[in-house]
């Protein structure tokens, strides 16, 4: 029989409430009993078909800091490859397969779900582990494996449901930067258990979510395999080493006695005339026909600035949202008037010009929404019909571009940033139109996918949390 909770919430704000002993945890302090938490504790006690997590778990466990190792090919996944919307690989740890072979407790399997344990603003991040090839997770990741009465899709749907979240805010213990989840913790969540079949049908979004996110992982490998080829360079990771914000400096020491007059600028400072910037200069002058960026495009402008933020209004794009791979989850919003020339339109592609580790992501706007714009941080471009704009999002990524913006970035009154005409300076190679069309339709399809996927994970999110209602008929 059911423990009934009773506490007496007398005030939201500032939260104040009587509570019942058999509330009285190991722990006690002031965050586990707000009132916002307490209402959901007393919601679960009235709910059927509840059990508590660690009964339908047979694995619930911590991984492990594992050594990197720069020969390595496995996994080692941390907090920051956890996304809610499917695990980013992009930039992952690997270690070695001697390492893996010792750590079997940080060892994950197809089907695992994997929660961030440490971190504000990371702990509560959950994903499904999608994938046959072997991995393993750090310390700040725990591994929830699922026996046969909970589905691992409905359980990942579950965690990331407002109703799961408030359960990873209740047990969460520490102070900024230093808060935990304990695995025993864990295992107090209540989590409502509909029939199987229908925590399947959740699970079954989940789990195609997650093989169209493969899906266009290979679609996207495609589309960089044809570029690098028509780029004549061998390796596509050579390619592709990171945006400007990031991209390490290569190690040649050599210095110039001269530089060739055609690449002297208004501009004149040493970073300008760096090395590694004249080779690829240099690179792509004896190679392939030039266009300056701004003459293949049909117009171009920045965002807005002094923008007053709003819990909901015009949606905005901004750094943040810019992932260079995907457009990221738009969580910026503004009550301020927006003109039309301001709103961003499909399959316009953004640059972002200011920060210092962000400077050079490119992102492409998707989808036609009347009420989204944009911030001062980007740079907004729509090609011409000959330069499609997936394509185009995908080759301001390469080295060849990135090279030319991070040796174009300013940095004034501790701000990094790009001027408007280094960017429309850029050097842009040129190559067989029908090559441009091909790298477009995977790119795009590969959009597509992620469009779909992240769909999906939101769609089964909500059927969680109406089921918890009793809002969804389970028939």
């Amino acid at each position: 029989m059911k423990n009934k909770i009773s506490p007496l919430i007398v005030n939201d704000k500032p939260s104040i409430a009587w509570v019942d002993s058999i509330q009285l945890l190991d722990r006690l302090d002031s965050y586990t009993f707000k009132s916002y938490i307490l209402k959901n504790d007393i919601f679960f006690s009235d709910l059927e078909n509840t059990r508590d997590l660690g009964e339908v778990l047979q694995e619930n466990n911590r991984g492990k800091g594992i050594p990197q190792s720069e020969s390595g090919h496995i996994p080692n996944l941390k907090v920051r490859n956890l996304t809610n919307f499917g695990i980013d690989i992009e930039d992952v740890d690997v270690i070695s397969q001697e390492e893996f072979d010792k750590n079997t407790k940080a060892q994950i399997k197809k089907g695992d779900v994997l929660l961030a344990v440490t971190g504000v603003g990371s702990l509560g991040k959950v994903d499904l582990y999608w994938s046959d090839e072997p991995a393993t997770v750090d310390g700040h990741v725990c591994i929830l494996r699922t026996n046969d009465k909970c589905d691992n899709g409905y359980l990942k749907a579950y965690l990331q449901s407002k109703y799961g979240q408030i359960f990873i805010e209740k047990y969460t213990i520490g102070s900024t930067g230093q808060t935990e989840l304990y695995s025993k913790d864990i295992e107090r969540f209540k989590i409502p258990l509909p029939n199987f079949q229908f925590q399947k049908h959740i699970g079954d979004k989940v789990r195609t979510a997650e093989q169209l996110r493969s899906e266009a992982k290979l679609l996207k490998e495609e589309a960089e395999k044809i570029l690098a080829q028509e780029l004549q360079v061998k390796d596509r990771k050579l390619l592709f080493r990171g945006h400007a914000g990031k991209l390490e400096t290569n190690s040649n020491k050599r210095t110039y006695k001269s530089v060739p007059a055609k690449y002297i600028l208004e501009r004149l400072n040493a970073n300008s005339y760096h090395p590694e910037l004249i080779d690829t200069l240099e690179y792509i002058n004896h190679r392939f026909k030039l266009e300056k960026l701004e003459s293949v495009l049909e117009y171009y402008d920045t965002g807005l600035s002094q923008l007053s933020y709003a819990e909901k209004g015009v949606s905005i794009v901004s750094t943040g949202t810019i992932k260079n791979e995907f457009l990221g989850k738009i969580e910026k919003y503004t009550s301020d008037i927006v003109s039309d020339e301001k709103m961003l339109r499909s399959e316009d592609v953004l640059l972002t010009m200011y920060g210092a580790t962000s400077i050079g992501k490119v992102d492409i706007f998707h989808k036609e929404l009347t009420t989204t714009t944009f911030d001062y941080t980007l740079f907004r471009m729509k090609y011409k019909k000959e330069y499609p704009p997936y394509y185009m999002s995908l080759l301001l990524r390469t080295d060849l571009i990135q090279i030319q913006i991070k040796y174009a970035i300013n940095s004034g009154g501790g701000t990094n940033f790009l001027s408007r005409q280094s960017i429309l300076d850029l050097q842009v190679p040129v190559i067989n139109l029908e090559h441009r069309e091909k790298v477009n339709e995977l790119m795009k399809k590969a959009n597509e996918n992620m469009i779909e996927s992240s769909r999906l994970i939101i769609s089964a999110k909500d059927d969680v949390e109406a089921i918890v209602r009793g809002n969804l008929n389970l028939e």
